[in-house]
């Protein structure tokens, strides 16, 4: 069996990236179990499983997803902090430092953590002051709307790669853009789909009726788990960053009597398919990506990759 350590790039680097329901965790799993990347850290790149008390609505990976890898980055973060870019792209600093001698497989999740990533973007520089002045507009609808407006005036790039009206992050786009006079960006040249990778990423995609019934089901497990149990216990102090996840909003509004959980399943199924569209559509124009239709065919891919590195 090869190493992943001995990829080409920046030695022991690859990326399982593709849509929310793709199967990227049974590919991590398959992959790691089968010996065919051994002495790997898994670092997720997922926002929202970094957070402890979250673990079902990220459906993180389980006790059983987990048990004998390596796995970092999932449950790392009180669920009342704030997380961002800058932190991520430091924590994966650290582990890259500390696995110089090994390998690394990053699996994503976050679209702009897991370009960054691949990119090797430099965490961009803050203004808490001028944060706070923006973060004041962006309290209702109206105010995020005249914010993503400007976003798209002042970094174009950085307003395309945002997934929908994310106030969070069109704020942090807008406190770097400004607080540089336009000369930095979140997005800009160093998330380019045709910069240098410092991962070699294999993609695991879906057909679209697939991708649907993946979609369903996995909200239908998650209720079963005991999601709105969850969200019953996070709700008083998850941080702003945490009740962005898809279902945070959704199920608070049923345990206050604001709608019915039908009603609320219904909604967080949409939300997540189109959150599952802007992923296809980011990731689709990466040519770097090595796309597989299933699993085994990302299994092959992983083993080319390894092969032409030996």
């Amino acid at each position: 069996m090869a190493d992943v350590a001995s990829l080409t790039g920046v030695p022991g680097r690859l990326a399982i990236v593709g849509p929310t329901g793709s199967g990227k965790t049974s590919l991590v799993t398959r992959a790691v179990r089968d010996g065919l990347l051994r002495g790997v850290a898994v670092v997720s790149a997922d926002a929202f499983a970094v957070y402890r008390g979250l673990e079902i609505t990220a459906w993180a990976p389980g006790d059983d997803d987990r048990a004998g890898i390596d796995y970092h980055l999932l449950g790392t973060v009180d669920v009342a902090e704030e997380v961002s870019l800058a932190w991520f792209l430091g924590a994966l600093s650290v582990i890259e430092a500390e696995r110089a001698g090994g390998g690394v497989l990053l699996v994503g999740g976050t679209s702009l953590w897991v370009r960054s990533a691949v990119n090797g973007l430099a965490p961009p520089p803050q203004a808490p002051g001028l944060r706070r002045w923006l973060e004041a507009r962006a309290t209702d609808p109206h105010g995020v709307a005249a914010l993503v407006s400007l976003l798209r005036v002042v970094d174009p790039a950085a307003a395309s790669g945002i997934d929908g009206p994310n106030a969070r992050r069109v704020v942090r786009a807008l406190e770097v853009a400004l607080a540089s006079g336009g000369a930095r960006s979140v997005a800009g040249e160093a998330l380019r789909a045709t910069a240098p990778a410092r991962y070699v990423q294999i993609g695991l995609r879906r057909g679209e009726a697939a991708l649907r019934r993946a979609i369903e089901a996995r909200v239908e497990a998650q209720l079963a788990a005991g999601w709105l149990a969850e969200i019953e216990r996070i709700g008083p102090i998850a941080s702003r960053t945490a009740r962005q996840a898809i279902g945070v909003r959704e199920l608070t509004e049923v345990i206050e009597g604001r709608r019915t959980l039908a009603e609320a399943r219904a909604a967080i199924v949409r939300r997540t398919w189109r959150l599952v569209r802007r992923q296809r559509a980011w990731l689709e124009r990466d040519p770097r990506i090595r796309w597989a239709d299933s699993v085994d065919e990302a299994l092959s891919a992983i083993a080319g990759a390894v092969e032409e590195a030996a």
